[in-house]
C-alpha cells in the first residue's frame, strides 16, 4: 500500500498536472505515473473483497483508456474521469474500502437515453455494486428497447437490445437495485 501512497503524492505534485505544463516529456511522465498507480491500485485491491466484483465492471478499463487521452486536444472527458478514479483510490488509501467507482463509456454501442458517466456504489448487505441512475434514466433505457422490440417485431439476439439486457433492467427497476439520483 505504501507503493500506492507515494505514487498518489507523485500524481498530486507533478508538474504537469500543477501547471498544466506543455512540455511533452512531463504529460508522457504524468501518464506512466497514472498507469502505475492503476496497475498498483489493482494489484492491491486483490487483497479485498472489492476486487472480484469491480473487476469487470469497466473501472480498470475505462480508467486506463481515459489515461491515454490525458493531455489531447478537445479530451476534457478524460481529466474529469482520471480525476474521478483518482479521488475514488484516494477513498481507498484512506479507509480500506472501495465503495464506490465510475465508468465512462462515449462509444457508439449505448443506448440513446442512457448518460455516459455510471456510478457505481458498494452495498454493504449485498457485498456488490449497483448502478447510481439519474431519476428518469433507467424508465427511459427500458422504454427505449421496448421500441426496439416494438418496432423490429422481437428483441435483439445480443447486446444491448436483447432480452436479458430489458430483465436486468426490470429487475434494476424492480428490486430497487440501483439508486435513483436529482
Amino acid at each position: 500500500m505504501e507503493e500506492l501512497r507515494i505514487l498518489h503524492e507523485d500524481i498530486k505534485n507533478h508538474p504537469w498536472r500543477i501547471n498544466n505544463d506543455s512540455n511533452p516529456i512531463y504529460l508522457a511522465d504524468y501518464r506512466k505515473l497514472l498507469y502505475d498507480f492503476l496497475d498498483t491500485f489493482y494489484q492491491e485491491s486483490k487483497k479485498t473483497i472489492y476486487y472480484e466484483k469491480y473487476r469487470n465492471g469497466g473501472f480498470y478499463h475505462d480508467f486506463r483508456r481515459a489515461i491515454g487521452y490525458v493531455g489531447e486536444e478537445n479530451a476534457w472527458w478524460a481529466i474529469d474521469h482520471v480525476d474521478r478514479c483518482i479521488q475514488y483510490i484516494h477513498m481507498f488509501l484512506d479507509t480500506g474500502k472501495f465503495n464506490k467507482y465510475a465508468t465512462f463509456y462515449d462509444g457508439c454501442h449505448n443506448y440513446k437515453s442512457a448518460y455516459s458517466l455510471r456510478i457505481y456504489e458498494w452495498d454493504d448487505i449485498k457485498q456488490n455494486y449497483f448502478p447510481i441512475y439519474k431519476k428518469d434514466e433507467l424508465n427511459n433505457i427500458i422504454k427505449e428497447i421496448e421500441e426496439y422490440k416494438i418496432k423490429n417485431g422481437k428483441f435483439a439476439d445480443k447486446g444491448l437490445y436483447s432480452e436479458i439486457y430489458y430483465n436486468n433492467y426490470i429487475s434494476f427497476k424492480e428490486n430497487f437495485y440501483y439508486k435513483l439520483i436529482d
